[in-house]
């Protein structure tokens, strides 16, 4: 799940940084947009209903699943900055 998620990630901040350099508009427009489709909510959820279902190895393991996505996502848009700087902003 986390590569695919560092792939979303890099593929969505690639793509909005272009888009910012050709419309001329901030980066995050589009990158709202698409980290919201990438952000694991559901997961998260899913730990809650483990912890209070008793169960706290299932828990755990979701958790951790849950923050090794975060840190996919954070990374591939990490790289993604790297790969295409933003323009500077003028006001």
């Amino acid at each position: 799940m986390a590569n695919g998620a560092f792939a979303g990630a890099l593929a969505v901040g690639i793509v909005s940084g272009l888009l910012s350099r050709w419309r001329d508009r901030p980066a995050l427009v589009t990158l709202t947009f698409g980290i919201l489709m990438l952000v694991p909510g559901s997961v998260g959820f899913k730990s809650v209903a483990n912890f209070i279902t008793h169960d706290p190895v299932a828990a755990i393991q979701t958790t951790i699943s849950m923050i090794g996505t975060a840190v996919a996502i954070v990374t591939g848009l990490l790289l993604a900055r790297v790969m295409v700087p933003r323009r500077a902003w003028q006001a």
